[in-house]
């Protein structure tokens, strides 16, 4: 894949003297594709060929923008997103956090700055904990919060997403596709991330909650100041675009 930011206030980024939230400078990741398996896990030469899922890509945001990556089903918009919030390598490149490299081995703290919302929202969520487990487990893991304040903490992250205090007690079984997307992104807001990022969280769920979960992401992003990348969206909500393509 091949990226490139484009639409409004895309060259603001580049041109601020404050670096921006997150800067994508040069990634590339290839596979190895053929080959024996033995040759694979050791790593040793061996006639085969590769295949190249990233290649060059820039992409700069700033704080409280959206950016929407669109781009054909293979087009490498997965690869990148698993590059960003650590659990993948690039195989050159760098991704810079606030001007700084982030580093390939993340620590609770790196982890923290940068969450993703799964485009299935059951298989993200723990089927046997409840929504209010879930989210006093991150809120206390994190220290986000003092411990008495866990409760009202996790209420008002479910109200932002709208829900209902209620739904503390239910499980991941008793909620509608979107109202478990609706809680995933809860689930990520709730550390506070800088930077949030979505891989098609909408293609799952009915056109009829598609509009409102996607306003959900640029209602968190101006509530909490915290940056947004939305993979394989598109939406009004967008603020900067960019294209992917083989």
């Amino acid at each position: 894949m091949s990226a490139v930011v484009a639409g409004p206030g895309a060259g603001n980024a580049v041109e601020s003297a404050a670096p921006p939230v997150l800067r994508v400078a040069d990634i590339t990741k290839t596979y190895r594709v053929g080959g024996s398996v033995l040759s694979q896990i050791t790593r040793r030469s061996e006639a085969g060929s590769h295949l190249t899922a990233l290649d060059g890509v820039e992409l700069h945001l700033g704080k409280g923008e959206i950016l929407a990556l669109v781009g054909e089903s293979g087009s490498g918009k997965s690869t990148l997103a698993k590059i960003l919030v650590g659990s993948t390598a690039p195989t050159s490149g760098d991704v810079e956090y606030h001007g700084a490299p982030m580093p390939a081995r993340r620590d609770r703290e790196a982890s923290r700055r940068i969450q993703m919302v799964f485009q299935d929202p059951y298989s993200s969520l723990n089927p046997r904990m409840s929504v209010g487990a879930m989210l006093a487990e991150l809120l206390t893991l994190h220290r986000i919060v003092p411990r008495r304040e866990v409760r009202a903490e996790s209420v008002r992250l479910l109200k932002l997403v709208g829900l209902e205090e209620d739904a503390l007690d239910a499980y991941p079984s008793q909620f509608s596709g979107g109202q478990r997307q609706r809680i995933a992104i809860a689930r990520a807001l709730a550390v506070r991330p800088d930077i949030l990022i979505a891989d098609e969280p909408v293609s799952a769920l009915d056109v009829s909650v598609q509009a409102t979960i996607l306003e959900l992401f640029a209602d968190s992003s101006g509530s909490s100041g915290s940056a947004s990348s939305s993979w394989r969206t598109t939406s009004r909500s967008s603020s900067t675009s960019a294209s992917a393509w083989r």
